[in-house]
């Protein structure tokens, strides 16, 4: 079967346990048996989805599984992966990072490249995301907008209801990160230019600005299907 031929992250788990404090370990051994068995089972379903994968682009011709398997390079990036899923219950997440897996086997990214897009990965929310891809989805609207307010509410008229808040932090949140710039011509309505913050004078009439970063780390991590904002904001 498959599942033989995968890893048991649990023996890693075990290996926490026999070198921290032994009270606590004791104490806490069915934390780390539930650790070890949840641990397990998400990563043999990530690893078997993968495989399953991988091989119908074989069959197709695009890549060769063989090759895979001389890649050192690959096999960090997927080492990886398989660390950053571990820290999320979110099923749109563990898609963005099977999908980052499977564009890596195709294009093979350098170190450097694969290490800035899993940390990337590993650093946004599903929230996030939503928000770089309603800009880059309606760029030419949103350069057409007036303030800050219609700003929020293009957004809200596309997905489910959210905060100007929960909004303004996560869209801060990019700006921080460089992966998207507003132009200072956008006028502030409702003090919400305090939030978002200018990083950039536009020209030509472009107001809105999504990095190259930006959308090349849509373009690696792009889900089956987008889903809306949801009441859960977990990472």
């Amino acid at each position: 079967m498959k599942n033989d031929k995968l890893i048991q992250t649990g023996k890693l788990v075990s290996l926490l346990a026999s070198t921290t404090n032994p009270v606590i370990a004791i104490a806490g051994s069915f934390l780390f048996d539930s650790l070890a068995f949840h641990s397990t089972q998400k990563t043999n379903a990530l690893i078997l989805d993968l495989e399953n994968r991988l091989e119908a682009l074989e069959e197709t011709g695009i890549l060769e599984i063989e090759e895979l398997k001389q890649d050192q390079s690959f096999f960090s990036f997927l080492l990886t992966a398989c660390r950053i899923a571990q820290h999320t219950s979110r099923n749109e997440k563990i898609e963005r990072i099977k999908n980052a897996v499977i564009t890596h086997s195709i294009n093979r990214f350098d170190d450097v490249k694969g290490s800035s897009i899993l940390h990337l990965i590993d650093q946004l929310s599903e929230e996030h995301f939503i928000i770089l891809t309603f800009i880059r989805d309606n760029i030419n609207d949103l350069n057409k907008i007036k303030n800050y307010n219609e700003f929020y509410e293009l957004f809200v008229s596309q997905n489910e209801f959210v905060s100007k808040d929960v909004f303004g932090h996560y869209f801060y949140d990019l700006k921080s990160r460089h992966l998207v710039r507003i132009s200072a011509e956008i006028s502030d309505n409702d003090g919400l230019k305090k939030v978002f913050d200018v990083l950039y004078n536009s020209e030509d009439g472009v107001l809105f600005v999504l990095s190259e970063v930006a959308l090349e780390l849509l373009k690696i991590t792009s889900p089956k299907q987008i889903v809306n904002f949801t009441s859960n904001h977990t990472l």
